[in-house]
């Protein structure tokens, strides 16, 4: 066998060369001749010729071998392919297709041949498909597209369809499809989608931050509750949000709660672009990469100004008179009890006067609720006027209040403050042309006292001595008697001497 470098064979006149320098360096190539004998010209050019057939038939075994190679890696290629490969005729039945088209249809490839293509098009795809095969033998153009499928089960996935034009061996128009799944594609871009949804139509204000404190995003929600636009915001600290009323401590447990846990809620109080401040619901989470590190903050916060404005005003209601405004029962049994705490420690007098107005229901009766309403406002007003700023007096009933008297020097400290109280109930109130004229009756009782005493207890005893206040002629105060308590007709007591009346500690 004769070897050369096949490189330089590449027509026939270098191919004759060779065979001549063959012939002339390797005589004993050619059997023909004898051996020192002179060599004819036409023996010569047969030698010659057998060494050139030779030299092709190597090349040809060569090109051969390499051609099988090729192929056989083309049909590696073609079936192992990680996308499906399929041909079809110009009326779209399945020629050919390879292992991963077979994988995807759900069919082994036998079941695949001269099956119509668009079988496998999800229904409502199926015009979709149609347009782009009849662009594509119209035009014979490369033509794709995004579109669903069916497998052989009924199960529905995103393809991209990558078709072209081309010919068979045998010189018959095919049509090459390349499909290649896209279905995880399509969910993470669905994904996106409903993410940037929600941030941008989210009820709740969004911001994120990157980790050096600057703003980076913002949604339309965040715009309208705190009336900065995105421009006025962006690559500026969150503290232009800050309204003053969290102090440093408040902020440093958010950061260790964020690096803690990775997250924090609570309510802030913050404050808009106006200046005016507003409550809000926050949660702050910490987004993070695959190794733990810290990429961004992501912020969502409510405006809950409305709810705690409801709030208040529910606990309003719950501790205050609705009419009045002034303490209810309620509140006046919890500021009783801090009072009566604050006399021990202090070791001062209190005093609980029980208030009852003379002549109201008269005034009801007479002129109608609206006008007895107008009078307990006036009344209320007028004798809370009287009172110093840390006593109370709250409404407990229909016409009754009750005062409670802090930080007393001494039983003497308070006739001062009752009178005014009796006076000032005594002044007509005028509504409507109408002169209303009232009075109120008070009983009194101080604490500490000798025995142990709760606050119910003060209570019955304030309004005791108040009924024993009606009984001696309305208008006037009457102090609580632990001696006579229990009788109808005690007589009205003096200031001067409530210190034998009631053992005082």
């Amino acid at each position: 066998m004769i070897h050369t470098d096949f490189a330089e064979l590449s027509d026939a006149t270098l191919l004759r060369q060779r065979a001549e320098a063959i012939f002339h360096e390797y005589p004993e190539q050619a059997p023909v001749l004898a051996k020192g004998a002179q060599t004819p010209q036409k023996l010569r050019d047969l030698g010659v010729h057998q060494i050139e057939l030779e030299l092709q038939n190597e090349e040809l075994h060569t090109l051969r071998l390499a051609l099988e190679a090729s192929r056989s890696r083309y049909l590696d290629l073609y079936d192992m392919a990680p996308v499906g490969y399929c041909t079809l005729d110009t009326h779209g039945l399945i020629l050919r297709g390879n292992l991963k088209a077979a994988a995807l249809l759900g069919l082994p490839r036998a079941a695949l041949l001269q099956r119509p293509f668009s079988n496998f098009i999800f229904a409502e795809d199926r015009c979709q498909y149609t347009q782009l095969h009849d662009r594509l033998l119209a035009t014979r153009q490369p033509q794709d597209c995004d579109l669903r499928m069916l497998d052989g089960n009924g199960l529905t996935f995103w393809t991209h369809l990558a078709t072209t034009f081309a010919e068979s061996e045998d010189g018959a128009a095919v049509l090459r499809v390349v499909v290649t799944d896209i279905s995880c594609r399509k969910q993470a871009e669905s994904e996106l989608r409903r993410a940037a949804s929600v941030f941008t139509h989210s009820g709740e204000g969004i911001m994120i931050t990157s980790t050096d404190g600057k703003i980076i995003d913002v949604n339309e929600a965040f715009c309208r509750i705190t009336g900065y636009s995105r421009q006025e915001v962006l690559e500026k600290p969150p503290e232009l949000l800050k309204s003053g009323s969290q102090d440093d401590n408040f902020y440093r447990g958010l950061w260790d709660a964020l690096a803690a846990t990775g997250r924090w809620c609570g309510e802030v109080w913050n404050r808009r672009k106006s200046g005016e401040m507003y409550a809000a619901l926050l949660n702050v989470s910490t987004v993070q990469d695959g190794q733990g590190n810290t990429l961004q903050y992501v912020a969502l916060f409510s405006d809950i100004t409305a709810i705690k404005d409801h709030q208040s005003h529910l606990e309003h209601l719950a501790h205050f008179d609705a009419l009045t405004n002034l303490p209810n029962r309620l509140l006046l049994a919890d500021r009783l009890q801090q009072a009566m705490a604050h006399a021990r420690r202090r070791g001062q007098l209190l005093a609980v006067a029980y208030l009852d107005l003379d002549g109201f229901k008269d005034v009801n009766d007479r002129y109608g609720h609206d006008v007895g309403d107008h009078m307990l406002v006036h009344l209320a007003t007028t004798m809370k006027d009287t009172l110093r700023v840390g006593d109370t007096l709250a409404r407990i009933g229909g016409d009754e209040f009750v005062a409670v008297l802090v930080d007393l020097d001494g039983i003497e400290s308070c006739g001062p403050m009752l009178k005014r109280l009796l006076e000032s109930a005594a002044v007509p109130v005028a509504m409507g042309g109408i002169v209303l004229r009232c009075s109120i009756s008070i009983g009194v009782t101080f604490f500490p006292q000798t025995d142990k005493m709760e606050a119910e207890q003060l209570l019955r005893q304030a309004d005791q001595a108040m009924y024993q206040a009606k009984l001696l002629g309305k208008n006037c105060y009457q102090v609580f008697d632990s001696g006579h308590d229990s009788r109808p007709g005690a007589r009205h007591q003096s200031l001067e001497g409530m210190r034998e009346q009631i053992p005082l500690l």
